[in-house]
Order: C-alpha cells, then structure tokens, then sequence
C-alpha cells in the first residue's frame, strides 16, 4: 500500500483480486479514485465485489453547487485584487 495525498491508504491495483477474490465473499471494496483511469485494469473486471465509482462521491447537487460557489468567490476575490480564498500554490500570489 502507499499512502494518498489524501492520507488514506492506496491500494495497488496488482494483487487486489488475491486481496478481494472469490474467497473474501463478504468484503469489496469501492474505488472512486483509481490507477490509470478511465482505464480498468484487467484484473478490477474479474470481481463481483469491487465497485468502480470514479469521482463520483462529490456529485451530490449540493457539493456541485458548493464547489461552484467556492469558484466564484475565487474568481472574485482574484478580480479585485484580492487573495481567493481557497488559493493552494500561495507562492504564485504577489500582492
């Protein structure tokens, strides 16, 4: 396993069917983020009890509406001149 930006663990694709295969009939496992997608790796196909959800845990109408909130008021805050809010590279911003 390696560990996600996220800080949750990541799961490597190569083995996760002798992690989640046949014998394991009472565990799955739901991948919203995966390696290499939109591909499916090979082995993901062979399993009843994995279930490919990319990026879609945010698709509620109010996260949406939310994350475009928070894009207009950064658009904003940048339009006046000002830091946006929810600005990651603060290196980049010169005021």
């Amino acid at each position: 396993m390696k560990e996600s930006p996220t800080k949750r663990p990541l799961i490597e694709i190569r083995g996760i069917h002798k992690k989640f295969g046949p014998k394991t009939v009472h565990k799955g496992i739901n991948l919203d983020v995966y390696e290499g997608e939109p591909k499916i790796h090979p082995e993901l196909l062979k399993l009843s009890n994995v279930v490919l959800a990319p990026h879609i845990a945010s698709a509620t109408e109010k996260t949406r509406r939310a994350m475009v909130a928070l894009a207009i008021d950064n658009l904003n805050a940048a339009l006046e001149g000002k830091r946006p809010p929810s600005l990651i590279n603060t290196e980049l911003w010169k005021n």
